[in-house]
């Protein structure tokens, strides 16, 4: 057997067939995606793919050749290694694809057979570059060079050559364009406009907020500001977890029509976002966010001047991050292999944690530097804020960690971390957890809502004390709920009952909106409406094609507040979704999970905690709210119809006095 024998054992053949594979694949992900309009994976580029895909390509070899030398006693040959590279990358590329976005869990039975023939397709792959191999040794060709180490050195080489070659992909990341001068349409003066303070709460119930009648005092702050806002007591969310969901208050949009559904999903370019708008109308804009999905990787950063946000990992973008991702739950050497990539990325694209940090307390002082820097009524500003507090892992500061546990709670071993899988309801439900570590888990989550209250509390006097407060429109709201096993689940993401759909919602501002102060609102609305509402608060048009209205006119009475507008909300995560519509009382749920599928059916006004379904039972009901729960889907994404209406005089009087009528 000749040096130049594929089939040879090679120390060297693993490593640099890990790697070569590796960073090949890589780049062939990002080169597949590019096509694919508002992907978020567009801003990973070739270079960084190739080497986080090299990386785990030489881990992988290595593991290959620790696998050889004990079994076999022996290291792989060039063509064994090669082979088993291909279908490992080719496996994780095509099979994770179509597990993520088509399969249900990964242990659920269609998943598991669909992956064993994935498995058996990515092998077979192998099978044919291994006998590709030995072919072109028998027609002559030298693949190895005859010095012992050079064939390690070569195929490490052309890794590098590749990494090399996407090097030219690398650019630096999103730039803002220089902010628009003049005047907004229609001659107003950008000056003359209020500004926009958007503070959204991750995971923050609407029953936890003692403004809604729970039972310990987790929000004095916001009692307070609220009792001279506008409260609206019956809010929806369009998602139950945060890219979704805050992607429908920046675009207005269902996310069935922004498409900014997965892990790795981008904000289309074609769709615009509310700072893009105000941007243009010459707002200064900011967007200050504790959330990775919430930055300028996912498109979040377009029309933005300032950003103040960790940086997240890009390579969570890629399939291999996704696999991670999932598999760090159970898997040790997963969790070390992200930590190594994020080390990596460190390296390459810099990034990290802001100074300041990225707690409340940390962004309320982001917010207050970045507002210093111009004086108020120079320019008016739009500023958008995203708070973890009170997100998992519910880690609140001393002395919130223990406000509302009882001693012997507090006593006990702390709850180091969450459960680590939320199920997917009706289908399966959540991992377990004992009563005491369930109320040591909601204590912590209440005490984390205290912290960002009393945070908030701060940043209300800054307002105040600088002369804000009166001309600016202040949004208070969170993207989803939290559920602590009120129905099996725990988190978010994993179904659309109530607590995690209804939300807070409170608007303030005292110079358009204080003929509402103190206004508790208590019919139904949606976050989808925000958008368009905010615009017409600032006297600017809403652009054609949303899903949203403005909830002026029925704040105003030029639109009945019953019926309340239908609300739907959907998740979608592949192989397992879920479409919900609130019609008055009535909600109607669809859930699938593979191939199982449910449809739910509850009259919230005589249960409103969404414990008794009623489709067993009114099978006709359930066929008619189906019905209509499909309608409304088909048409996501038409253009928002609008309604024409006689203003009369009295009326004309109250839109004065908000500014709205000249």
């Amino acid at each position: 057997m000749s040096d130049t024998d594929p089939s040879r054992p090679s120390w060297g053949a693993p490593l640099a067939a890990g790697a070569l594979a590796g960073a090949l694949g890589g780049v062939i992900e990002v080169l597949v995606q590019l096509g694919r309009s508002g992907s978020a994976i567009q801003r990973v580029h070739l270079f960084e793919a190739a080497v986080f895909y090299a990386l785990v390509g030489t881990l992988a070899g290595l593991g290959l050749l620790v696998l050889g030398l004990l079994l076999l006693r022996r290291p792989p040959s060039l063509a064994f290694s090669a082979a088993m590279s291909t279908a490992l990358f080719a496996f994780l590329l095509v099979g994770g694809f179509v597990n993520l976005r088509y399969l249900p869990e990964a242990l659920a039975p269609l998943s598991l057979a669909a992956t064993g023939v994935l498995l058996l397709a990515a092998l077979a792959l192998g099978r044919c570059v291994f006998v590709f191999l030995r072919r072109l040794r028998r027609a002559g060709l030298r693949l190895w060079p005859r010095r012992r180490g050079a064939g390690l050195l070569a195929a490490l080489g052309a890794a590098a050559a590749l990494v090399a070659l996407a090097l030219v992909s690398y650019l630096p990341g999103e730039r803002a364009e220089p902010a628009p001068e003049g005047r907004a349409p229609g001659g107003g003066e950008p000056e003359g406009r209020p500004n926009v303070l958007i503070l959204l709460v991750d995971a923050l119930r609407a029953d936890h907020l003692s403004l809604h009648g729970y039972e310990r005092p987790t929000s004095p702050a916001i009692d307070s500001f609220a009792a001279g806002a506008l409260v609206f007591d019956a809010a929806a969310a369009q998602s139950p977890w945060t890219k979704p969901s805050t992607a429908t208050i920046l675009t207005g949009r269902y996310p069935s029509a922004h498409g900014v559904n997965l892990m790795a999903s981008g904000v289309p370019e074609s769709i615009e976002l509310l700072p893009e708008m105000l941007r243009r109308e010459g707002y200064r804009t900011a967007i200050l966010t504790a959330n990775h999905f919430v930055t300028p990787v996912f498109g979040f950063g377009r029309g933005v001047d300032h950003v103040y946000a960790s940086h997240p990992p890009r390579f969570l973008q890629l399939m291999i991050g996704h696999l991670l991702a999932r598999l760090h739950e159970w898997s040790s050497i997963a969790g070390r292999t992200m930590a190594l990539l994020e080390r990596v990325e460190r390296r390459l694209v810099g990034g990290g944690t802001p100074a300041g940090g990225l707690g409340a307390e940390g962004l309320m002082r982001a917010l207050r530097d970045w507002l210093a820097e111009e004086p108020e009524g120079e320019r008016p500003f739009f500023a958008y804020v995203h708070f973890m507090e009170p997100h998992a892992p519910y880690a609140p500061p001393e002395p919130y960690d223990t406000l509302f546990m009882t001693p012997e709670i507090a006593a006990m071993p702390r709850v180091s971390n969450y459960p680590s899988y939320a199920g997917f309801l009706p289908f399966e439900t959540g991992k377990p957890i004992s009563a005491d570590s369930l109320s040591s888990m909601v204590a912590l989550y209440d005490g984390a809502i205290r912290y960002f209250d009393d945070c908030f509390a701060g940043l209300l006097a800054d307002l105040r004390a600088t002369g804000r407060e009166e001309n600016t429109l202040i949004v208070l709201t969170a993207d989803h709920g939290e559920e602590f096993y009120d129905r099996g689940g725990w988190g978010h993401g994993h179904s659309l009952h109530e607590e995690l759909i209804r939300v807070p919602l409170i608007l303030s501002c005292p110079r358009r909106l204080g003929a509402f102060a103190g206004t508790r609102y208590p019919h139904q609305v949606r976050h989808v409406d925000l958008l368009p509402t905010i615009l017409e608060v600032c006297g600017l048009p809403a652009p054609e094609g949303l899903d949203g209205l403005t909830l002026l006119p029925i704040l105003l009475g030029l639109e009945p507040a019953e019926p309340p507008r239908p609300a739907y909300c959907e998740v979608d995560h592949g192989g397992h979704f879920a479409h919900a519509l609130r019609r008055d009382a009535e909600k109607v749920m669809f859930c699938q999970r593979g191939t199982e599928r449910r449809l739910l059916l509850y009259d919230l006004l005589a249960d409103p905690g969404e414990r008794d379904d009623l489709a067993p039972r009114e099978p006709e009901r359930a066929r008619l709210a189906e019905a209509r729960l499909n309608e409304f889907q088909a048409g996501i994404g038409r253009p928002a119809g609008r309604v024409e209406v006689t203003i009369d005089e009295a009326t004309r009087e109250r839109l004065r006095a908000l500014g709205y009528v000249r």
